[in-house]
């Protein structure tokens, strides 16, 4: 049996923006950790768009905090959907719930302020 049935997974990025990885009030260890979790971020969303898992992408008030990572945005697959929050919390947005429920239990999120 497999670790992961790729039929069964999804992945969902929420709020890999710059605006929530700006390093201007970083100390130099935290802007490390930071850089270190985009790294494994881009691997995690190359390796979705390989293995073809579904994945998923919540953003919060993309004019305040910019856009999600357009690096990380390249390596999902073209039918990816961002979809944009005005307030903090996954809650509101349906889409991006119904996308992760799909999926259980193998689910993946990752958050720019997560160490992944």
């Amino acid at each position: 049996m497999p670790l992961i049935d790729c039929a069964e997974s999804v992945l969902v990025v929420i709020d890999f923006q710059p605006g929530f990885m700006a390093a201007g009030s970083m100390t130099d260890p935290e802007k490390a950790e930071a850089q270190a979790t985009r790294t494994r971020a881009l691997w995690l969303a190359a390796a979705a768009t390989l293995f073809d898992v579904p994945a998923t992408v919540v953003e919060e008030g993309p004019e305040r905090a910019g856009q999600t990572d357009a690096e990380l945005i390249d390596r999902l697959a073209p039918q990816t959907a961002v979809h944009v929050e005005q307030t903090f919390g996954i809650a509101s947005q349906a889409e991006a719930i119904a996308v992760a429920n799909s999926a259980s239990p193998n689910l993946a999120a990752i958050r720019s302020r997560d160490r992944i």
